[in-house]
């Protein structure tokens, strides 16, 4: 996660984690505009209100949000900024695997008795990063 969208914060961000010359496609914030030094990209400018939501470029951007927050509100009871990141692991863990839910149960089953157990200092280190 990133602190904000800060020059050095994107810069850091896609210097770890995109190749030199990819492509990529962003929305028109200002900020992004850091990417000229990493990446071949593409600004789409939105605009606002309805119609930013059917831009065909983020059309399925719009739909992944909408689903993780849909799933946030469904699940959780309340919703904390300092549990963030474990919410969208979660759902990043059950949509990568949503066409094999066969094997869903016994391979969680699998990971869940074969993960140590975590001592409560290790569980909340990510809440001290947020």
């Amino acid at each position: 996660p990133l602190k904000g969208f800060f020059h050095t914060s994107i810069r850091r961000w896609a210097q770890q984690h995109l190749r030199p010359h990819c492509r990529v496609t962003r929305d028109g914030l200002h900020s992004f505009r850091i990417l000229n030094e990493r990446a071949i990209h593409t600004p789409v400018l939105t605009g606002s209100g309805a119609i930013s939501v059917e831009t065909p470029e983020l059309k399925w951007v719009n739909t992944v949000l909408g689903n993780i927050k849909t799933a946030m509100r469904g699940t959780y009871h309340a919703v904390r900024p300092h549990h963030l990141g474990r919410y969208l692991a979660a759902f990043s863990w059950g949509f990568n695997r949503r066409y094999a839910l066969d094997p869903l149960v016994e391979r969680l089953a699998r990971a869940a008795c074969g993960t140590p157990p975590l001592p409560y200092r290790l569980a909340i280190l990510a809440e001290v990063h947020t």
